[in-house]
């Protein structure tokens, strides 16, 4: 019995997993070619329905570890783009037409790690989004541009302000210098060669 199926585990995460009011889980523990994987829980409340190993899960903010990869695999492959990227690349160089803060004095310093790791001076603004069940909704490219029309709150390179819409400006970053659509530049050079078959991905 591996330790996954031992009572003590099994308790110990059904535990958990009630102190902290989570309805479903999996895990997987790959271990060289052996993998074991055990589902807990529901993966729907209505009607009730287990979850499996094989369960999809929404991995929502977690997803902008992919992002970051995919930003650095055009860093470390910089000889295989036509533009070269850095961490230290301004962005308004790499997109001149798109990546226009506020200010000018922002635009001119905001690199691609100010960017990835939020450091922008840009606030959160994410109700100034249009979703993708809008009439209309926005683009990457799209919500880039709109950066212009966003007040900064702070100076940019200066305090950490978490911010969902530089994450997709970095997928803007990553299709206009691939000439790939993000999920096509993913799945080829990071889920296709990990065998991540069942990971997708999605409007949000």
């Amino acid at each position: 019995m591996s330790w996954l199926d031992t009572p003590a585990t099994i308790s110990r995460i059904n535990n958990l997993m009630n102190d902290f009011h989570v309805p479903g889980l999996t895990i997987a523990i790959i271990d060289g070619s052996e993998i074991r994987s055990r589902a807990f829980g529901n993966a729907c409340l209505d009607p009730p329905t287990p979850c499996t190993p094989d369960t999809i899960f929404d991995i929502a903010s977690c997803s902008k570890a992919l992002t970051s990869l995919a930003v650095a695999l055009l860093v470390f492959y910089e000889h295989e783009f036509s533009t070269k990227v850095q961490w230290d690349s301004l962005m308004s160089s790499l997109l001149p037409d798109d990546f226009v803060l506020s200010t000018a004095e922002a635009t001119d310093v905001v690199t691609v790690e100010d960017v990835l790791s939020h450091r922008t001076g840009l606030p959160s603004h994410d109700l100034s989004i249009l979703s993708f069940e809008s009439k209309h909704p926005d683009t990457v490219r799209s919500i880039t541009r709109n950066l212009r029309h966003l007040a900064l709150s702070k100076k940019p390179k200066t305090t950490y302000q978490y911010s969902n819409m530089m994450y997709t400006v970095a997928t803007h970053l990553i299709e206009t210098l691939s000439q790939q659509a993000f999920s096509h530049f993913l799945h080829e050079r990071t889920l296709g060669p990990l065998g991540m078959t069942s990971t997708v991905t999605g409007s949000a």
